[in-house]
């Protein structure tokens, strides 16, 4: 859901299926209303966990939560330009 009042698709609910950085800043590569491909930075999406980290704030994971933070940087480091494939 694009949370950003400011943003043009506010309100939209669009599908996301990967993370592409664009200048160092996070986005969301959705399929917009059209069917096409496109980019929503994070911070214009309601993702949990997306806000500006706290000074002092930590990050506690069970057993499942670092299996899966495992898998995602995996499939970031696949993705990445020069990574692994």
């Amino acid at each position: 859901m694009v949370t950003a009042v400011t943003h043009p698709l506010h309100g939209c609910r669009l599908r996301a299926y990967a993370l592409r950085r664009v200048d160092g800043v996070p986005h969301l590569k959705v399929v917009l209303l059209d069917g096409l491909p496109g980019l929503v930075a994070v911070e214009a999406a309601g993702v949990p966990g997306s806000e500006q980290p706290v000074a002092g704030s930590g990050l506690i994971l069970d057993g499942a939560g670092l299996r899966r933070l495992h898998a995602v940087v995996m499939l970031l480091l696949r993705d990445a330009p020069g990574g692994r494939r």
